[in-house]
């Protein structure tokens, strides 16, 4: 649950991070005129895209995973016996 958590806060961070990127890459790169300046940014917020998404990924794959395995634990148990009709 905790890897859950620290992946969906890496993938805002990354989420965060590039749209700060694009921020500077507006006023202080396009705006300025200097067009050989953007490619090292561009890569940067590319590997940010890319790391984000795939953060985002692994933390909503745990989450779904995680919450499975409790479903079917509870059912084992029996402990879901009184909750069966809210799935038919």
């Amino acid at each position: 649950m905790a890897a859950t958590l620290l992946l969906l806060m890496l993938s805002a961070g990354f989420q965060t991070a590039s749209i700060w990127l694009v921020s500077y890459l507006t006023d202080n790169v396009l705006a300025g005129g200097r067009v050989s300046a953007f490619w090292l940014p561009a890569a940067i917020w590319l590997a940010l895209a890319i790391l984000g998404g795939l953060a985002g990924f692994a933390g909503a794959y745990l989450a779904d995973w995680v919450s499975e395995h409790s479903r079917c634990r509870a059912r084992a148990s029996g402990s879901m016996a009184s909750v069966t009709w809210w799935h038919g």
